[in-house]
């Protein structure tokens, strides 16, 4: 198992104007990701993530959606999204 903490905004918030995901941090952590995972045995390099910089990063997930796919092309990942309706 291995974990990343990627930073990947500068800041949070609900404000539309203002966008905090750093699309190029993002490029960044997930090609240093794909990197590392490249000499890790194959079932131990799935990745699994939220819809990372696309909440209170007001990044639009399309275009984080399109770095991270095309920055890590051999490993699979699976996106997580929390329903609403089972916050407590």
């Amino acid at each position: 198992l291995h974990v990343w903490n990627a930073i990947t905004q500068d800041g949070y918030g609900r404000d539309p104007r203002t966008r905090y995901a750093r699309y190029d941090a993002i490029e960044t952590a997930f090609r240093t990701i794909n990197d590392n995972l490249q000499s890790v045995e194959p079932q131990f390099r799935p990745i699994h993530i939220p819809k990372i910089g696309a909440g209170l990063g007001n990044g639009n997930w399309k275009i984080i959606e399109t770095i991270i796919n095309e920055t890590v092309t051999t490993i699979p990942i699976t996106c997580w999204v929390l329903d609403p309706n089972e916050i407590p």
